[in-house]
Formats: structure tokens, sequence, C-alpha cells
């Protein structure tokens, strides 16, 4: 099973909205949803990783693999910034 087709296809629009600031959802085995948020004087923003724990073999470590938007049609847009190869393995 690919995880990060997996992952995608369960974060909507509607995951997003109901989720609470510093929130994590576990997805699956490799991947995590977390609410990033800050509601301060000064300012005010709110954004959301996929928590990537398939790095390395450590099962503590993860990194922020993608950015999570709002997108069309209920879908969330996903944004690479970790920088994955085209052939990455997502089965574990």
């Amino acid at each position: 099973m690919d995880l990060l087709k997996d992952a995608i296809a369960k974060v909507d629009n509607k995951m997003l909205d109901e989720m609470q600031q510093g929130q994590s959802i576990k997805i699956n085995k490799r991947f995590e949803l977390y609410s990033y948020y800050n509601d301060t004087d000064e300012e005010d923003w709110e954004y959301f990783v996929l928590r990537d724990y398939g790095i390395t073999d450590d099962p503590t470590y993860w990194e922020e693999g993608f950015v999570v938007q709002y997108g069309a049609n209920d879908k969330a847009m996903f944004t690479d910034v970790y920088g994955y190869d085209n052939d990455e393995d997502f089965s574990y």
C-alpha cells in the first residue's frame, strides 16, 4: 500500500476545519496531520503539516514532509517541502 496516497485520500477540508490548535491526528502508520496555530495580538495564522515518521528507523523522529492547505471541492492541497525523490517508496 502506498501510505502517502492513503494519507492524501483521508485528509480533506472538513478535517482541517475540525482540528484544534496543536492537535495531531495519526493518519496511518507513517503519516500524521498536525495543526500549527498562533492568535497573538501581533499575528493570526494557522497552518497544517503532514509529518512523516518513515524518514529513519527511529520511530520518534519525524520530518514535516508536506504543507497542507485548503483546496477546491473539499480536497486538501499538499505541497512537498521535504524534497522527496520521484521514486520514493511510501509502502512502509
